[in-house]
């Protein structure tokens, strides 16, 4: 691709490459001189969704967000997903509809993703062509506490609700 260097003196990166890298308005580079007429830009800053995938994955509730395997694009076709991305009805008559979403686009639409996933939707967040978490609806009492599941695991002592000491409250204890 061409750029040229404007009337300021700065350098315009052509738009395909902004899309593609995510880069925004006001981000900073390093430029180094490799040599006569070479150059090599270096983005200062992370990408905008860097750690996005590593918050997702630190769900409280476990298994909502699953780390996949990196699948082939025909793998990824025969589950259920089509070429351009859109979510479709999976051959040999499986119900679950498969939707594709580029990490930099799932932030801005995180709570439509989860209610597609409520509703029945697999959503495969993925880094350019690689799936990186699959997004899948929790199921129905899958939240529900049990008492007294975990018997022996808590030990309160005997004096647990007794009145503290006076030197307690005085600051002193």
């Amino acid at each position: 691709m061409k750029t040229a260097v404007s009337t300021k003196g700065q350098i315009v990166l052509p738009a395909e490459i902004r899309r593609q890298d995510g880069i925004e308005p006001g981000e900073e580079f390093e430029i180094e001189r490799i040599d006569r007429g070479e150059y090599r830009l270096i983005r200062l800053s992370p990408p905008r969704n860097h750690g996005l995938l590593d918050w997702l994955l630190a769900c409280p509730e476990k298994g909502f967000f699953v780390p996949i395997e990196s699948e082939s694009s025909s793998a990824t076709i025969r589950s259920g997903q089509s070429p351009s991305g859109d979510a479709r009805l999976a051959p040999e008559g499986n119900k679950m509809a498969t939707k594709t979403v580029e990490l930099s686009e799932a932030q801005g639409q995180l709570a439509e993703l989860v209610a597609q996933a409520a509703a029945g939707t697999e959503v495969v967040l993925t880094e350019g062509n690689t799936p990186r978490a699959r997004l899948v609806a929790v199921a129905a009492g899958s939240m529900r506490r049990v008492p007294g599941l975990h018997p022996a695991s808590m030990e309160a002592s005997d004096d647990f609700d007794a009145p503290l000491p006076d030197e307690f409250w005085a600051g002193s204890a």
